[in-house]
């Protein structure tokens, strides 16, 4: 090497440091971001093969993968995962809503999908009792027992229940929504809150509920709930600033659509 070759390069050394600080370059033997999700589908759920399945961990996916980001997908029931969200460790978590409680710990990107407003699954011989679509406070001030997940969070609701207490009826059970299934066809509640993307995807998979109950939507429901991607504090704003990015790419995209269309699809609700 000639003499003047090698002094700029001695040169180049010495100043790399400086233009590229520790950290400037990402680290190619980084660990992938874990991802973490709960089993309830459409949303999400764990395929036969192992994999992560569902509509909104598809959009996850696409959105990782477009932003540039090395993750893997690990199925974790809800309480851990709000717990390693708020311990701080370096994950993230898919579909969660956004709330003041949460953002105290946590970190949110924008919006990945927007529910459909709540409808409710209704036991078949108790249907005739409510207009074809009901309001909130039709439904509410029925008479018919309302069976609640505890702990289960219901929006705007939660206002309608404090609104018409003394004449509500209403079983808030320490169970999961899978139970409150099969408490319906058992006529120990009368029906039951539930979004049409879940009410659709319940009624083709499951023939006994499909028999004994019918899904109504509610004449003044509000608005759907906002699902977000959750990031602890751990992980790099950077990271949720590509993500962000990534979404807006990816909610203009056909293979968006798609997923979102099959979602909605609700065929299998209608009585």
């Amino acid at each position: 090497m000639a003499r003047g070759s090698r002094g700029l390069w001695a040169a180049a050394v010495v100043l790399l440091p400086l233009l590229c600080p520790p950290g400037a370059f990402p680290k190619s033997s980084a660990e992938p971001l874990r991802v973490l999700y709960l089993h309830r589908p459409p949303y999400y759920e764990r395929l036969p093969d192992g994999r992560a399945g569902g509509a909104l961990v598809e959009v996850a996916r696409m959105v990782l993968e477009r932003a540039g980001v090395p993750h893997e997908f690990v199925e974790m029931p809800p309480r851990r995962i709000l717990r390693m969200v708020r311990d701080g460790e370096p994950v993230c978590s898919v579909g969660w809503f956004r709330t003041p409680e949460r953002e105290a710990f946590a970190r949110f990107s924008e919006p990945i999908y927007q529910n459909l407003p709540m409808g409710a699954l209704i036991r078949r011989e108790k249907a005739p009792l409510w207009p074809e679509s009901p309001t909130m406070r039709q439904a509410l001030e029925s008479g018919l027992v309302l069976g609640l997940v505890k702990g289960f969070r219901y929006g705007p609701w939660e206002e309608r229940f404090r609104e018409v207490r003394r004449s509500l009826a209403v079983e808030r059970i320490e169970t999961t929504q899978e139970s409150l299934f099969r408490m319906l066809c058992r006529g120990r509640v009368d029906w039951m809150l539930i979004c049409p993307e879940e009410a659709g995807y319940q009624l083709r998979v499951r023939p006994r509920l499909r028999s004994c109950s019918v899904f109504r939507r509610f004449e003044d429901a509000p608005e759907g709930n906002r699902r977000y991607l959750m990031f602890s504090r751990a992980v790099p704003q950077e990271v949720v600033e590509a993500v962000n990015r990534a979404i807006r790419g990816v909610v203009d995209s056909p293979e968006y659509r798609g997923i979102v269309r099959r979602l909605r699809d609700v065929g299998g609700g209608r009585p």
